[in-house]
Protein backbone atom coordinates (compact mmCIF):
# COMPACT_ATOMS: atom_id res chain seq x y z
CA UNK A 1 0.00 0.00 0.00
CA UNK A 2 1.44 3.45 -0.54
CA UNK A 3 1.87 4.84 2.59
CA UNK A 4 2.01 8.39 1.29
CA UNK A 5 -1.92 8.48 1.18
CA UNK A 6 -1.91 7.81 4.91
CA UNK A 7 -0.08 10.53 5.16
CA UNK A 8 -2.59 13.42 4.84
CA UNK A 9 -1.72 16.87 6.10
CA UNK A 10 -4.40 18.80 4.99
CA UNK A 11 -6.30 19.32 8.33
CA UNK A 12 -2.44 20.53 9.80
CA UNK A 13 -2.25 23.16 6.89
CA UNK A 14 -5.50 24.44 6.35
CA UNK A 15 -7.10 24.42 9.93
CA UNK A 16 -7.77 28.02 10.76
CA UNK A 17 -10.01 29.27 14.41
CA UNK A 18 -11.87 31.41 12.09
CA UNK A 19 -13.38 28.61 9.71
CA UNK A 20 -15.76 26.62 10.70
CA UNK A 21 -15.60 22.98 11.48
CA UNK A 22 -17.81 21.73 8.78
CA UNK A 23 -16.11 23.91 6.19
CA UNK A 24 -13.16 22.61 6.73
CA UNK A 25 -14.75 18.89 6.49
CA UNK A 26 -15.97 19.65 3.06
CA UNK A 27 -13.57 21.49 1.63
CA UNK A 28 -10.96 17.93 2.50
CA UNK A 29 -13.80 15.77 0.90
CA UNK A 30 -13.45 17.89 -2.38
CA UNK A 31 -9.35 17.05 -1.65
CA UNK A 32 -9.86 13.36 -1.64
CA UNK A 33 -12.19 13.09 -4.37
CA UNK A 34 -9.90 14.83 -6.76
CA UNK A 35 -7.39 12.01 -5.64
CA UNK A 36 -9.56 9.04 -5.94
CA UNK A 37 -10.46 10.96 -9.82
CA UNK A 38 -6.80 11.23 -10.24
CA UNK A 39 -6.16 7.47 -9.45
CA UNK A 40 -8.87 6.13 -11.12
CA UNK A 41 -7.67 8.11 -14.25
CA UNK A 42 -3.85 7.25 -14.11
CA UNK A 43 -5.52 3.32 -13.49
CA UNK A 44 -7.80 3.56 -16.70
CA UNK A 45 -5.16 4.37 -18.69
CA UNK A 46 -1.98 1.63 -17.47
CA UNK A 47 -5.03 -0.77 -18.13
CA UNK A 48 -5.56 1.05 -21.41
CA UNK A 49 -2.57 1.29 -22.50
CA UNK A 50 -1.47 -2.56 -21.03
CA UNK A 51 -4.31 -3.79 -23.72
CA UNK A 52 -2.78 -1.72 -26.69
CA UNK A 53 0.37 -3.42 -25.92
CA UNK A 54 -1.66 -6.90 -25.74
CA UNK A 55 -2.86 -6.44 -28.69
CA UNK A 56 -0.05 -5.65 -30.70
CA UNK A 57 2.21 -8.17 -29.52
CA UNK A 58 -0.74 -10.89 -30.09
CA UNK A 59 -0.68 -9.37 -33.56
CA UNK A 60 3.43 -9.55 -33.90
CA UNK A 61 3.07 -13.09 -32.37
CA UNK A 62 0.73 -14.25 -34.47
CA UNK A 63 2.31 -13.10 -37.97
CA UNK A 64 5.24 -14.38 -36.88
CA UNK A 65 3.64 -17.97 -36.11
CA UNK A 66 2.60 -17.99 -39.60
CA UNK A 67 5.83 -17.56 -41.27
CA UNK A 68 7.83 -19.62 -39.09
CA UNK A 69 5.49 -22.50 -37.89
CA UNK A 70 7.44 -22.93 -35.08
CA UNK A 71 6.45 -24.44 -31.65
CA UNK A 72 8.31 -21.91 -29.50
CA UNK A 73 6.21 -19.25 -31.18
CA UNK A 74 3.07 -21.10 -30.72
CA UNK A 75 3.28 -21.83 -27.14
CA UNK A 76 4.05 -17.48 -26.91
CA UNK A 77 1.23 -16.94 -29.10
CA UNK A 78 -1.12 -19.06 -26.40
CA UNK A 79 0.52 -17.22 -23.43
CA UNK A 80 -0.27 -14.20 -25.00
CA UNK A 81 -3.48 -14.87 -25.91
CA UNK A 82 -4.36 -16.45 -22.34
CA UNK A 83 -2.97 -13.21 -20.90
CA UNK A 84 -5.31 -11.10 -23.16
CA UNK A 85 -8.18 -13.36 -22.36
CA UNK A 86 -8.00 -12.82 -18.81
CA UNK A 87 -7.51 -9.09 -18.71
CA UNK A 88 -10.86 -9.35 -21.04
CA UNK A 89 -12.28 -11.55 -18.54
CA UNK A 90 -11.81 -9.46 -15.42
CA UNK A 91 -13.09 -6.14 -17.39
CA UNK A 92 -15.92 -7.83 -18.38
CA UNK A 93 -16.63 -8.72 -14.35
CA UNK A 94 -16.27 -6.05 -13.38
CA UNK A 95 -19.04 -4.51 -16.10
CA UNK A 96 -21.49 -7.56 -14.84
CA UNK A 97 -20.88 -6.55 -10.95
CA UNK A 98 -21.60 -2.89 -11.94
CA UNK A 99 -24.51 -3.27 -13.36
CA UNK A 100 -26.17 -5.81 -11.23
CA UNK A 101 -25.68 -3.01 -8.43
CA UNK A 102 -26.82 -0.41 -10.17
CA UNK A 103 -30.01 -2.34 -11.14
CA UNK A 104 -30.18 -4.10 -7.39
CA UNK A 105 -30.33 0.04 -6.70
CA UNK A 106 -32.05 1.50 -8.20
CA UNK A 107 -35.09 -0.69 -9.63
CA UNK A 108 -38.03 0.05 -7.43
CA UNK A 109 -36.75 3.54 -7.12
CA UNK A 110 -37.48 6.50 -8.95
CA UNK A 111 -34.50 7.90 -10.81
CA UNK A 112 -33.27 7.43 -14.67
CA UNK A 113 -33.46 4.13 -14.67
CA UNK A 114 -37.29 3.93 -14.80
CA UNK A 115 -37.82 7.20 -16.43
CA UNK A 116 -36.04 5.21 -19.25
CA UNK A 117 -37.68 2.21 -19.04
CA UNK A 118 -41.11 3.80 -19.05
CA UNK A 119 -39.71 6.34 -22.10
CA UNK A 120 -38.97 3.08 -24.18
CA UNK A 121 -42.51 1.83 -23.06
CA UNK A 122 -44.21 5.02 -24.20
CA UNK A 123 -42.42 4.89 -27.72
CA UNK A 124 -43.54 1.59 -28.02
CA UNK A 125 -47.47 1.99 -27.27
CA UNK A 126 -47.72 5.31 -28.67
CA UNK A 127 -49.90 5.49 -31.45
CA UNK A 128 -49.23 8.16 -33.85
CA UNK A 129 -51.44 7.73 -36.77
CA UNK A 130 -53.72 5.38 -38.41
CA UNK A 131 -55.00 3.85 -41.64
CA UNK A 132 -58.75 4.62 -42.23
CA UNK A 133 -60.77 2.74 -44.57
CA UNK A 134 -60.31 4.73 -47.49
CA UNK A 135 -56.22 3.55 -47.15
CA UNK A 136 -55.20 7.32 -46.24
CA UNK A 137 -52.82 7.67 -43.63
CA UNK A 138 -54.67 10.17 -40.74
CA UNK A 139 -52.09 11.54 -38.00
CA UNK A 140 -55.09 13.53 -36.14
CA UNK A 141 -56.06 12.67 -32.47
CA UNK A 142 -60.01 12.82 -33.01
CA UNK A 143 -59.65 10.94 -35.94
CA UNK A 144 -57.98 8.18 -34.38
CA UNK A 145 -60.12 8.03 -31.63
CA UNK A 146 -63.02 7.71 -33.66
CA UNK A 147 -61.45 4.98 -35.57
CA UNK A 148 -61.03 2.37 -32.51
CA UNK A 149 -64.02 3.63 -31.41
CA UNK A 150 -65.41 2.16 -34.63
CA UNK A 151 -63.22 -0.74 -34.46
CA UNK A 152 -64.22 -2.17 -30.84
CA UNK A 153 -68.08 -1.47 -31.61
CA UNK A 154 -67.92 -3.47 -34.47
CA UNK A 155 -65.42 -6.22 -32.52
CA UNK A 156 -67.57 -6.47 -29.94
CA UNK A 157 -71.40 -5.95 -31.77
CA UNK A 158 -72.17 -3.00 -29.48
CA UNK A 159 -75.99 -2.75 -30.61
CA UNK A 160 -78.20 0.35 -29.49
CA UNK A 161 -81.44 -1.16 -29.96
CA UNK A 162 -83.03 -1.51 -26.54
CA UNK A 163 -86.22 -2.97 -28.00
CA UNK A 164 -87.94 -6.73 -27.19
CA UNK A 165 -87.78 -8.11 -30.99
CA UNK A 166 -83.27 -6.96 -30.82
CA UNK A 167 -82.80 -9.00 -27.48
CA UNK A 168 -84.66 -11.87 -28.36
CA UNK A 169 -82.77 -11.40 -31.25
CA UNK A 170 -79.40 -11.46 -29.30
CA UNK A 171 -80.10 -14.27 -27.28
CA UNK A 172 -81.19 -16.60 -30.09
CA UNK A 173 -77.89 -15.99 -31.15
CA UNK A 174 -76.11 -16.54 -28.22
CA UNK A 175 -78.13 -19.82 -27.64
CA UNK A 176 -77.24 -20.70 -31.10
CA UNK A 177 -74.05 -20.38 -30.98
CA UNK A 178 -73.03 -22.55 -27.10
CA UNK A 179 -75.57 -24.68 -28.79
CA UNK A 180 -72.96 -25.58 -31.63
CA UNK A 181 -69.77 -25.02 -30.02
CA UNK A 182 -70.48 -26.09 -26.55
CA UNK A 183 -68.73 -29.15 -25.99
CA UNK A 184 -68.78 -29.19 -22.31
CA UNK A 185 -71.89 -28.47 -19.83
CA UNK A 186 -72.52 -28.17 -16.21
CA UNK A 187 -75.00 -30.33 -13.90
CA UNK A 188 -77.88 -28.71 -12.31
CA UNK A 189 -76.20 -29.91 -8.98
CA UNK A 190 -72.67 -27.83 -10.04
CA UNK A 191 -74.60 -24.85 -11.30
CA UNK A 192 -76.76 -24.41 -8.11
CA UNK A 193 -73.59 -24.78 -5.93
CA UNK A 194 -70.93 -22.43 -8.09
CA UNK A 195 -73.81 -19.69 -7.79
CA UNK A 196 -74.36 -20.76 -4.22
CA UNK A 197 -72.78 -18.16 -1.66
CA UNK A 198 -69.26 -19.34 -0.61
CA UNK A 199 -69.88 -21.25 2.85
CA UNK A 200 -67.60 -21.42 6.23
CA UNK A 201 -66.66 -25.03 5.41
CA UNK A 202 -65.14 -24.06 2.07
CA UNK A 203 -63.20 -20.21 3.52
CA UNK A 204 -62.40 -22.80 6.15
CA UNK A 205 -60.47 -25.23 3.53
CA UNK A 206 -59.01 -22.33 1.54
CA UNK A 207 -57.27 -20.97 5.16
CA UNK A 208 -55.80 -24.43 6.08
CA UNK A 209 -54.30 -24.68 1.87
CA UNK A 210 -52.59 -21.20 1.74
CA UNK A 211 -49.12 -20.75 2.11
CA UNK A 212 -47.37 -20.06 4.98
CA UNK A 213 -45.76 -16.61 5.94
CA UNK A 214 -48.42 -15.20 3.78
CA UNK A 215 -50.79 -12.81 5.28
CA UNK A 216 -54.27 -12.20 4.07
CA UNK A 217 -56.12 -9.55 3.10
CA UNK A 218 -58.02 -6.84 5.70
CA UNK A 219 -61.27 -8.62 4.81
CA UNK A 220 -60.17 -11.71 5.03
CA UNK A 221 -58.64 -11.38 9.05
CA UNK A 222 -62.28 -10.38 9.92
CA UNK A 223 -63.57 -13.67 8.00
CA UNK A 224 -61.07 -15.69 10.03
CA UNK A 225 -61.84 -13.60 13.50
CA UNK A 226 -65.55 -15.51 12.49
CA UNK A 227 -64.49 -19.03 11.82
CA UNK A 228 -62.49 -18.87 14.80
CA UNK A 229 -65.09 -17.58 17.06
CA UNK A 230 -67.80 -20.15 15.29
CA UNK A 231 -65.00 -22.98 15.90
CA UNK A 232 -64.34 -21.91 19.51
CA UNK A 233 -68.15 -21.85 20.20
CA UNK A 234 -68.61 -25.39 19.35
CA UNK A 235 -66.03 -26.68 21.04
CA UNK A 236 -65.78 -26.73 24.65
CA UNK A 237 -62.24 -27.45 26.61
CA UNK A 238 -62.37 -28.18 30.14
CA UNK A 239 -61.15 -25.89 32.51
Amino acid sequence: MNESVLADTFFEENEDQDMLALTLWEAHKCVVRRHLIKMCTQRKKEQRQRMEELTRQFSDLEAAHKSTQSDEDYMTLLEARKTLRDILHQKLQHTIQKSHRFFFEYSNKCGRLLARMLQKKRHMCHISKLKTKEQTITQFLDKITELFQEYYHTLYNLSTETSSDSIHRRERRITEYLQKHGTKTLSQDTAEELEAPISMEELQVALKGSKLNKAPRRAAHQIHKEIRRGYCSNHHYPD
